[in-house]
């Protein structure tokens, strides 16, 4: 099975999300992250912790290493115990390479994180949706590709990974995204604005920006909504544990998901 990650590329989006190298959570006693399927629809499977699960909507997960697959015509919606709605479209390969939290705060807004947290997820292939929470300050969330690296500090974006190709959309909120294999160059993405990342005649990555394309804009803003009705469907609370804190993942009431979830990847990428 292809992994999403090489531990050369993961090394660098360690180095840009400016978190240490070492793999163990920052703290003995913070919680263990959480990932929650909130919907799932079509075929694909979810590897964790060495077993291989079929997506049942309403499971939970330890969030480090789980590997998300979708097949053909199929996606799934997912959220982060950190109350970050994850929409994967079909033919994804998605896998959460590292995430922590801090103790949760008692006094946490409702569309706030409920605690500093640093998550790198790496994007093999396929299209990803993001409607993350407000963050809280010190809190990184940073996707890695084949040719990008990208520092989401802003609400709604999406991330589409297709051969040699890297795009990423800022819908609402600002992205920055670096490439090279030292990360040498960088672009910042406000809102509206779109990064095509290619593979150049040199073999360096090159970028270009550009406004999101209107029609492409509607169809991103179709998966963005599911991504951030999954949010609603799941409220995560932490249990005291041996040795650190264990995050509970507790189902509410299952929105209506938006219709029309399938959109032509040419509708998305113009002229590409």
């Amino acid at each position: 099975m292809n992994r999403p990650l090489n531990v050369f590329v993961l090394a660098a989006a360690l180095a840009a999300s400016g978190l240490p190298m070492s793999g163990q959570a920052s703290s003995p006693t913070s919680p263990a992250s959480k990932i929650f399927l909130s919907e799932t629809q079509g075929t694909g499977h979810i590897e964790n912790n060495g077993q291989v699960y079929e997506p049942k909507q309403g499971a939970a997960f330890s969030a480090r290493g789980t590997l998300m697959v979708t097949g053909k015509d199929s996606h799934q919606t997912y959220v982060l115990s950190s109350g970050t709605g994850l929409y994967l479209s079909a033919n994804t390969q998605v896998q959460i390479d590292r995430f922590e939290q801090e103790h949760f705060s008692a006094i946490a807004k409702d569309d706030a994180e409920p605690s500093v947290s640093h998550a790198i997820i790496g994007v093999a292939h396929g299209l990803v949706a993001t409607c993350a929470s407000e963050m809280m300050s010190g809190t990184t969330l940073v996707y890695s590709t084949p040719l990008a690296r990208i520092n989401v500090r802003g609400r709604r974006v999406v991330i589409n990974v297709a051969a040699n190709t890297t795009t990423i959309s800022a819908v609402e909120g600002s992205v920055t995204v670096r490439t090279g294999a030292k990360d040498e160059s960088s672009v910042t993405l406000q809102p509206g604005e779109q990064a095509v990342v290619t593979t150049g005649a040199a073999g360096e990555p090159q970028t270009v920006v550009g406004p999101i394309d209107h029609d492409a804009l509607q169809g991103l803003d179709v998966m963005l909504a599911s991504a951030c009705q999954a949010r609603r469907t799941v409220a995560f609370d932490v249990e005291a544990g041996a040795g650190s804190d264990e995050v509970v993942a507790h189902p509410t009431v299952t929105a209506t998901p938006p219709t029309n979830l399938t959109v032509s990847p040419d509708r998305l990428n113009p002229g590409q």
